[in-house]
């Protein structure tokens, strides 16, 4: 496909240089792009016997070297690396089979492939025997159930092996809250926060357990908030001082003031006061993930934590009011005394943001450990 691909291309973008290019690809050694340019200058003139030499040269050439890379890896064990190489050997004959080109045999390239697909499924399948008999962790042996799989698709054995192990690694998980009544609304946001995480897409380890008596519970996750502080800082003096600016002279009309043909500068003051309030509110929290079957060993413990800010600032001015436009950091900020967010308007989005900072590792240690 990817020579069918490439000699499109190059036969539609033109195929001037296109023998000078493959000249340069095979001396690099890169057959099959040679080959490629090759079979785009042929198709431009398939009359020429020169491009039909040209290309039919090349093809044996890179048949050549494949088959003697084929042979390396296969004697070396590299069934994998032979397998690519069969594909890619089957995937140009069958690209030139259009051609009418002798010596090129779809048939024995496709052989090649099943052989060194049966090479690599006895391989992947005696790494998999190996890693039972030495009792593997569980994961480990999925991960080579999944490559022995992918490589025989068509084997039942391999799903039911990998279908037992998968039984056997699965975590039925329970999210419990272990707080009081004062913080239970915020432990269980925390909770619905994390179970929604778990169950946002199909985890092939982790099944949730909402059911308060269901026997297959393996794994508990206990969540506790242990402290919810706010705090308000009431308006405050920031800054203040004296602003000055240099500008234009202006007569009762608001006109500039000219004197000699030039215009009259003159030096205004203001004076300035800039006021700030902050409200924050600070949420912690510990999570802890149990393992039932083993005498509740602690498979994960963290303190969490997560703080919200919100702030508002205003200024007051006396004076003229051309000094306080000159300053830049005036510009935006109001002369309102509006309020910034109160600190119990921000405990639900800041708990959240704690619990979060935990939900990556809670999934990555039970789903792919």
């Amino acid at each position: 496909m990817k020579l069918r691909l490439l000699v499109l291309f190059v036969v539609f973008a033109g195929c001037a240089g296109a023998v000078k290019t493959a000249r340069t690809y095979s001396a690099r050694g890169m057959h099959e792009f040679a080959v490629a340019y090759y079979a785009a200058n042929y198709l431009q003139h398939p009359k020429d016997r020169k491009a039909k030499a040209l290309l039919k040269l090349e093809a044996q050439r890179t048949f050549r070297r494949m088959d003697m890379d084929y042979r390396q890896a296969m004697d070396r064990g590299r069934f994998e690396k032979a397998a690519d190489l069969a594909l890619r050997e089957d995937a140009l004959a069958r690209s030139l089979q259009g051609l009418s080109l002798t010596g090129v045999d779809a048939n024995y390239a496709a052989g090649r492939l099943s052989m060194a697909l049966k090479a690599l499924n006895k391989k992947a399948l005696a790494m998999v025997d190996r890693a039972e008999v030495r009792q593997l962790p569980i994961k480990k042996r999925l991960r080579l159930l999944r490559k022995a799989r992918a490589i025989n698709p068509a084997n039942p054995d391999l799903d039911e092996r990998y279908e037992r192990l998968r039984r056997m690694a699965m975590h039925y998980v329970r999210v419990g809250c272990v707080n009081e009544t004062g913080v239970q609304g915020l432990c269980q946001l925390a909770k619905g926060r994390l179970e929604s995480a778990i169950c946002g897409v199909d985890r092939e380890f982790i099944t949730l357990v909402t059911e308060p008596n269901d026997p297959r519970v393996n794994t508990e996750i206990a969540i506790r908030v242990t402290g919810v502080r706010t705090g308000d800082s009431m308006w405050r003096q920031q800054e203040k001082g004296v602003l000055k600016a240099k500008v234009q002279r202006l007569n009762r009309f608001r006109e500039p003031v000219i004197r000699d043909g030039e215009i009259v500068y003159q030096v205004v003051t203001a004076f300035y006061q800039i006021f700030q309030r902050i409200t924050y509110v600070h949420v912690d929290m510990n999570v802890r993930v149990l393992d039932l079957e083993h005498g509740n060993r602690v498979l994960y413990a963290r303190h969490l934590q997560a703080q919200k800010t919100s702030s508002r600032r205003f200024y007051r001015w006396s004076g003229d009011e051309r000094a306080v436009a000159a300053y830049p950091k005036f510009i935006g900020m109001s002369t309102g005394q509006y309020p910034p967010t109160p600190p119990l308007k921000m405990v639900f989005p800041a708990t959240q943001t704690a619990i979060g900072r935990g939900i990556g590792a809670i999934i990555d240690l039970l789903e792919y450990r």
